[in-house]
């Protein structure tokens, strides 16, 4: 496998880390289990959280497991563990007359890339048997998503059951995973790909880009500069929220060339041929690589680091600034990109929505749930340092109290001859300001108005336009119900906070 790395010499050591830890794809034979008057018990059912296959002694069906970690799916159990010990009574069990075959968890509609990886490894068995025999079994709700993959496959609709109580089947096919949680992927999994693959037209395009620009929830911010240069250069920019299954598949099945930042993005690469230049826009520097799906169609994969962030970001939550980087900046030189140099440079707006997106993300999920507060957050205090930029923007802080040692300065101050209160916000190193940038987001009556009837246009250029001539502030990050939400949710973590 060919990989080329444009980054820091931490970031290839990482990049090295996840070299070692996936595997060759393996060949080996694959296990499955058969079992007579199985019973499928759901996952997140009223009375239990674990799901799975049992036998009719009781006992669950090792096969059933999610992987080496977790027991069945939900939480770990003894190994006396039986059916007989959730369900007692086994007189309400409904009974199909049917062979079936259990497909494991299913995933909601927003988690796109567990549907990718998990909701369709265990289809190997039926590579080489009639479908039409078999009924197709999930243990939770499946995405659109799900279902478009399973039909590509050639599973009808009505062949798919999703247990929402214990089901027993004349006979339950339990097939092993071919992609195990620690990356081990198996050959067959490629066929159950190539499967999907043969019923899709493949698309004109050769060089595609998959931008991140238009999800609702933006993560990676600042993304338009990188998006324009690889326009220039002959690729063809796409948006996957705006596309069908069936499309992204198409795409990635007739390109020579793929880009997209790291995360989700690089699961596309799965519907490409052998071959494929794989280009990786890295957005942190502790971001996870599935080198393994670039092992599995012999991918030329190049990496480029254009993290900006200043701020560590909330594990996969982000936010990320992306931009320009020395590393960027010697890819395209390297292959001979047309690119300028100015239209990287961000504009102080852009450093305020990535300072404020920061706090917000990292205090939601610190407030939610603190497993996510990585140790070497706690350490440099962004606790405190995003209570006050939350505060700042809500209009609820007055003098900092953040150390002035910190590169981080906030606070308020009065103009000369005037009762107006302006927040300021300023980036210190070593002692010198670096930015000073004015904080009044705070709107009069005309220009809520205005504002207002600017949103009312359906031309986006349009929109943007108005905004500049009239010197209208963009739109906030957060949309207006998760700015609610979110103000709720923190208000009450204050309570809480200040009871203690």
């Amino acid at each position: 496998m060919y990989i080329k790395v444009y980054a820091s010499d931490i970031m290839k050591s990482k990049i090295d880390n996840s070299l070692n830890i996936c595997k060759n794809i393996s060949e080996k034979e694959l296990k499955y289990e058969k079992i007579t008057n199985g019973i499928v018990v759901p996952f997140e059912n009223d009375k239990v959280n674990i799901g799975g296959v049992f036998r009719e002694n009781g006992t669950i069906s090792e096969l059933s497991k999610r992987g080496y970690t977790i027991s069945a799916y939900g939480k770990k159990y003894n190994s006396d563990f039986s059916y007989e010990n959730l369900f007692p009574s086994k007189s309400n069990i409904i009974f199909i007359n049917e062979k079936a075959v259990f497909m494991g968890i299913g995933y909601h509609q927003d988690q796109y890339g567990e549907t990718l990886i998990e909701s369709i490894d265990r289809l190997w068995y039926l590579l080489d048997k009639n479908i039409n025999e078999y009924k197709i079994v999930f243990i939770r709700d499946i995405s659109k998503d799900c279902i478009d993959l399973l039909k590509l496959f050639g599973i009808k609709k009505d062949n798919i059951i999703i247990a929402k109580e214990p089901l027993k089947f004349k006979e339950i096919i339990v097939p092993e995973k071919s992609l195990k949680l620690d990356w081990n992927i198996n050959i067959k999994y490629k066929s159950i790909i190539n499967k999907i693959k043969a019923n899709v037209k493949t698309s004109k395009y050769k060089k595609v880009y998959f931008s991140r620009n238009k999800l609702s929830q933006k993560r990676t911010l600042c993304n338009n500069p990188i998006d324009k240069t690889f326009k220039k250069n002959g690729y063809k920019i796409f948006y996957p929220e705006e596309l069908s299954l069936y499309e992204k598949i198409s795409i990635l099945k007739g390109a020579q060339s793929f880009v997209g930042s790291a995360g989700t993005n690089q699961l596309h690469i799965l519907f490409a041929n052998d071959n494929l230049e794989s280009i990786i826009i890295n957005r942190n520097d502790i971001e996870n690589y599935f080198f393994s799906f670039d092992m599995l169609i012999n991918s030329r994969i190049t990496i480029i680091s254009a993290n900006n962030n200043f701020l560590p970001p909330a594990i996969t939550a982000g936010p990320f600034l992306i931009g320009a980087t020395e590393y960027l900046f010697n890819f395209f030189d390297d292959n001979n990109f047309k690119y300028n140099k100015k239209e990287f440079m961000y504009e102080y707006s852009q450093i305020i929505d990535y300072i404020f997106t920061w706090s917000k993300v990292y205090k939601r999920r610190y407030i939610e749930d603190t497993k996510y507060i990585s140790e070497e957050v706690e350490e440099i205090s962004k606790d405190e340092l995003s209570d006050k930029l939350i505060d700042l923007q809500l209009c609820r802080i007055g003098e900092s109290t953040i150390p002035t040692k910190t590169f981080l300065f906030i606070g308020k101050t009065t103009k000369v001859g005037s009762f107006q209160m302006d927040n300021f916000f300023i980036i210190q190193i070593f002692g010198f300001n670096i930015i000073n940038i004015k904080l009044n987001h705070e709107l009069n009556f005309k220009t809520r108005i205005m504002h207002f009837l600017v949103k009312l246009m359906p031309i986006p250029n349009l929109r943007q336009k108005l905004r500049s001539r009239f010197n209208l502030p963009n739109p906030p990050f957060w949309k207006e119900a998760l700015e609610i939400r979110f103000t709720d949710i923190y208000n009450k973590y204050k309570n809480e906070k200040n009871k203690d």
